[in-house]
């Protein structure tokens, strides 16, 4: 098997187009998709990671929110913290980071309060 080079720009464009089409499609069914970014206390890499998330969000017409929580916040109240995000209506994914005494990182997706992880 012979080695290619992969046409990067050309594959992320034509990903953004097919998950544009999904973003209209679940616009049209009401619900549409929204990040909510929760940083629990400071972290520098998250930072310019979620300066990112905001633009890349914004640019595929996703409503991006970002909930800081102080770094003493409990993994009690965290997963409290993220269970009262179920209730906007709409496709929701969220992401956290987290300091050393929770799990590193993390992915919700809460659609009709149905959490898939």
């Amino acid at each position: 098997m012979t080695a290619s080079l992969l046409q990067g720009e050309k594959v992320a464009s034509e990903f953004k187009e097919g998950l544009k089409k999904d973003i209209e499609d679940l616009e049209a069914k009401g619900t549409p998709p929204h990040l909510v970014a929760v940083q629990v206390g400071e972290n520098a890499a998250s930072r310019i990671y979620i300066k990112q998330q905001q633009r890349s969000c914004e640019e595929m017409g996703i409503k991006y929110e970002l909930k800081e929580l102080p770094g003493a916040t409990t993994e009690d109240e965290l997963l409290n913290f993220i269970d009262g995000l179920n209730g906007f209506g709409s496709c929701l994914f969220i992401f956290f980071c987290l300091l050393r005494h929770f799990i590193s990182c993390g992915y919700l997706l809460i659609y009709d309060n149905i959490l898939v992880n």
